[in-house]
């Protein structure tokens, strides 16, 4: 399998990130927490040659090996300006005797965008930097499908911003799956609010590239109103639920005041039948991720 997914990676995606000295990395001094989910912590790393990174802390159960190597083996063949790089892992030092693995990324400056809005007026992004975003954070799924991964937890949270840049990258691969050209999707994956209807009701799998888009249309309304898509609710099986059993548009996003190219692109990425839901390529080629 290992050989497989190697093979299949160097061939579609691209080469292996170029990774640091691991003794550079195994001197590194952790800073600030940056956030936490339930695959790990994130803190700031200052290295001993004044680089700054971002250190991703796994601490590793019995069985999780094989899961935390594909996270890993996919992310370090994945070289794209639109996804964060993955610059090495090693056994945490002073962990005690947790078994715990420091993944070492890059460490980009404005922190997600969910955060960036908190700190802008109205708490959302005005249209033009938007469009900008959308269409990088785009830009990374094409790359990724082009080599048959899908990331399938595509959120606010989940795309940085570099501030002296204005670049998006995309970042979290916890839960990406490399697939073939064909092959469907059977796991629930992804966070409720941002999961595409199918992930919940198909039982017979799902085209996890086609969910890609719609969380991907989901994180373009979370940019232009600052909310999360659907209206918040007590538990995420409330959300689950609702998703499963609603029609059209997630009933947080409200069209007034969008733009029509924007609600256009919505509508599409919305789309209820998969199959007929566009791919990032056709998502690149709509009228409002136009930005020259």
């Amino acid at each position: 399998m290992c050989v497989r997914l190697c093979v299949c990676l160097s061939v579609c995606v691209g080469q292996r990130n170029k990774t640091m000295d691991p003794q550079l990395l195994q001197g590194v001094t952790l800073g600030k927490k940056l956030g936490s989910g339930s695959f790990g912590t994130v803190f700031t790393g200052l290295l001993p040659n004044g680089q700054f990174v971002a250190v991703k802390q796994l601490a590793i159960t019995e069985g999780q090996e094989n899961e935390i190597n594909l996270e890993i083996e996919v992310h370090k063949r994945l070289v794209h300006p639109n996804i964060i790089r993955y610059l090495g892992s090693s056994k945490a030092v002073n962990a005690g005797a947790a078994n715990v693995l420091n993944v070492f990324l890059e460490f980009v400056t404005g922190g997600s965008i969910t955060h960036l809005m908190k700190n802008l007026p109205d708490g959302k992004l005005p249209i033009k930097p938007a469009k900008i975003y959308s269409r990088h954070m785009f830009e990374g799924l094409k790359y990724l499908h082009a080599g048959n991964v899908a990331h399938r937890d595509i959120k606010g949270d989940n795309l940085l911003i570099a501030m002296d840049s204005g670049i998006a990258k995309l970042a979290d691969f916890d839960q990406a799956k490399v697939t073939g050209t064909i092959a469907k999707a059977k796991t629930l994956a992804g966070t409720p609010f941002w999961m595409a209807p199918e992930v919940i009701t198909e039982e017979t799998g799902y085209n996890p590239m086609k969910a890609d888009i719609w969380s991907a249309g989901c994180t373009v309304a979370e940019m232009v109103t600052g909310k999360a898509p659907w209206t918040p609710m007590q538990t995420p099986m409330a959300v689950v639920f609702k998703i499963a059993n609603s029609k059209g548009w997630p009933d947080n996003i409200s069209k007034e005041g969008m733009p029509a190219d924007l609600i256009d692109f919505l509508d599409k990425c919305f789309e209820r039948d998969a199959t007929k839901r566009p791919s990032a390529v056709e998502c690149l080629a709509h009228p409002f991720l136009q930005v020259g």
